[in-house]
């Protein structure tokens, strides 16, 4: 994990990710999301199995995943994921990457609305492990099956 330090009441870190595959039945992805209190205590996590077109789009569809699930009082939020060009894309740093177009836009749309403060960092692959094993856990599911993952994380770490 990466520690978030001076975090007050109704700040959040979440975590993000996906594993992409595109097989004979399509392309696929597991995507995944932890979210973190102040006391980087864990309050949610969730995977889910979705069709999308790239890679990038399925790390799209996990940040929306997490954004669509933020506690009511969130007031700060960091939203880490390990893929630069689509938290790059979401930011405004540089032009939305191909095949992600869609959902980066409604995510920069839906964060517009939103009633708190929303930081979307890059961070290092090796920093984002229980995402990724969430998002892997999720790849082999049916399209659209999706469940809270707080007791696999509790039983797998």
């Amino acid at each position: 994990l990466v520690m978030s330090p001076n975090l007050q009441r109704n700040d959040y870190v979440i975590y993000t990710d996906a594993s992409y595959r595109n097989d004979k039945s399509g392309s696929n992805a597991g995507i995944a999301f932890l979210i973190y209190n102040f006391e980087m205590k864990l309050v949610d996590a969730q995977c889910k199995h979705v069709s999308v077109s790239c890679v990038q789009e399925a790390e799209a569809k996990a940040v929306a995943f997490a954004l669509q699930n933020l506690p009511a009082d969130a007031k700060r939020v960091k939203v880490l994921n390990d893929n630069g060009p689509v938290v790059d894309g979401i930011t405004g740093y540089s032009a939305i990457p191909d095949g992600a177009y869609g959902t980066v836009y409604s995510i920069r749309k839906f964060i517009d609305r939103l009633a708190c403060k929303i930081a979307t960092i890059q961070i290092p692959r090796e920093s984002n492990i229980l995402a990724d094993s969430l998002s892997n856990y999720a790849l082999d599911w049916p399209n659209d099956t999706g469940i809270s993952c707080i007791e696999h994380l509790n039983t797998t770490t």
